[in-house]
């Protein structure tokens, strides 16, 4: 998924975590997720590896009922998956 591409590979394209943030507020409209900008979007650090938390809300609209559908996004960036 997105995410998970943007921090798994931000090392070794020598990317900060503004770059990386920047991304992901530019790309998450192709994936329809609404209305997230760079304070939303947590990036730490830790030796080679970044990790990104993201916590967003899609509105459901269904004519008799309507809710808002939360996600809850951690993902990690590790060279070497286990």
């Amino acid at each position: 998924m997105l995410f998970r591409s943007q921090v798994k590979f931000a090392v070794s394209a020598k990317k900060t975590t503004e770059q990386i943030r920047a991304e992901v507020v530019e790309k998450a409209p192709q994936f329809e997720i609404p209305d997230i900008g760079p304070r939303d979007i947590h990036i730490t650090r830790r030796g080679p590896a970044f990790n990104l938390i993201l916590d967003y809300s899609v509105p459901i609209n269904l004519r008799l009922y309507k809710w808002d559908a939360t996600f809850h996004v951690d993902e990690s960036g590790e060279i070497f998956d286990q």
